[in-house]
């Protein structure tokens, strides 16, 4: 079911009278959160402070009904128990495999329409192994690879080596670094294979996961962001006002300054972002460069049918040629004088306030549920 902006922007207004959650995620370790404790590979972190963001753009911006919920045993309960008829999933999950996708699977079985990626999509965006095989589906360049299964290497993404001992045997270094992760959490360098074989052990006796270990790319190191094609410009007469880009919306595309003696960017989570760390590319001298991120971006986007927000991280090669690391299906939008996260600072560089951009991901999330439920999300709207 296709609608015009202006009808789309009225539904908007509609939604901001309904009851809506964001979603942060449980403590696994507080008693009644989980039926039984279990080993968790990604390691575990609230997002409750983006979430409060969050919950404070929508309601500046006229949301009315906006609850934080968090994601625990609980959360189908509460869903129905609040009438929540959209919610926002800014929750990594609490424990157990592919912790990120629990909370739209919850959604996805109780029919609750959500700001965030589907279940299969959000796995194979934050496992590092799936993600880079589609990348290479897609003829997208990602640096050379083992697996180490707990037991033994596996060929993953090997190219320029004919087998598994050459690689590990040639000159290095090496990026040692778990299946599932975020803020480089147990990511590290080796310089040889015995130092590569110590440090898989560690990473698996941790996650109890597959280990990747990528050869190392000394180029320069770029992130980009994109998300859906719906912005929203502003308020106009409390009406909310959209415009539809052509393609979906690239921004945030910075070189990661990597200070000397680092080799690995670490995120906002142990050193904020600052002017030292992360250099705005010049229209001019890094035209090429701003083309290419655009077009692997638009491309991961449309290829994987998405309906939100991801960052994707790469780096050049000795010879200049980018390599996809890996994406970020819910990279932090943290916007306080305190910390402000990557794509922030990308929102401020294009014009676009935070207030704003929160509320554009809520209109493509609403575009593609009136496409996928047309009339029956329509009487349940006007039902509440």
């Amino acid at each position: 079911m296709q609608v015009s902006i202006q009808e789309l922007s009225k539904l908007l207004n509609q939604v901001r009278q309904t009851p809506v959650a964001v979603i942060f995620s449980g403590d696994p370790q507080v008693s009644g959160n989980v039926q039984y404790r279990t080993n968790n590979p990604r390691n575990w972190k609230s997002y409750k402070t983006g979430a409060e963001d969050i919950a404070r753009a929508l309601k500046n911006i006229g949301f009315i009904q906006v609850r934080l919920l968090e994601e625990n045993a609980d959360l189908a309960r509460k869903l129905k128990l609040y009438k929540i008829n959209l919610a926002w999933l800014n929750s990594g999950g609490l424990q157990g495999h592919d912790s990120m996708c629990h909370a739209a699977a919850v959604c996805e079985s109780q029919g609750v329409a959500y700001v965030g990626h589907r279940p299969l999509t959000t796995c194979i965006l934050d496992y590092k192994p799936y993600f880079k095989n589609f990348c290479k589906v897609l003829g997208l360049k990602v640096p050379e690879a083992v697996l180490w299964n707990g037991e033994q290497f596996i060929n993953h993404t090997l190219k320029k080596h004919t087998n598994i001992r050459s690689f590990l045997h040639h000159k290095g270094p090496f990026v040692i670094k778990p299946g599932t992760g975020r803020a480089s959490n147990m990511v590290s360098i080796a310089y040889d294979s015995r130092m590569v074989l110590n440090l898989v052990k560690e990473v698996h006796d941790t996650t109890k996961d597959w280990v990747l270990v990528e050869e190392y790319l000394p180029g320069r190191e770029f992130s980009v962001a994109v998300t859906g094609r719906l912005i929203c410009s502003g308020l106009k007469d409390e009406n909310i006002q959209l415009n539809r880009i052509e393609k979906p919306f690239c921004f945030a595309q910075f070189e990661r300054k990597l200070q000397p003696g680092i080799s690995i960017f670490t995120s906002i989570d142990r050193e904020p972002i600052s002017a030292q760390r992360i250099i705005k590319l010049d229209p001019n001298n890094d035209s090429d460069t701003l083309k290419e991120l655009n077009s692997i971006a638009c491309k991961l986007y449309t290829k994987l049918n998405l309906k939100g927000l991801i960052r994707i991280d790469l780096r050049q090669d000795e010879v200049g040629k980018l390599h996809v690391l890996e994406a970020n299906p819910k990279p932090d939008i943290i916007h306080s004088i305190e910390k402000t996260s990557l794509l922030a600072l990308g929102l401020s560089e294009v014009g676009i306030s935070y207030d704003h951009f929160i509320v554009s991901q809520v209109a493509n999330a609403v575009e593609h549920y009136l496409a996928q439920w047309g009339e029956q999300w329509l009487a349940r709207l006007n039902a509440i």
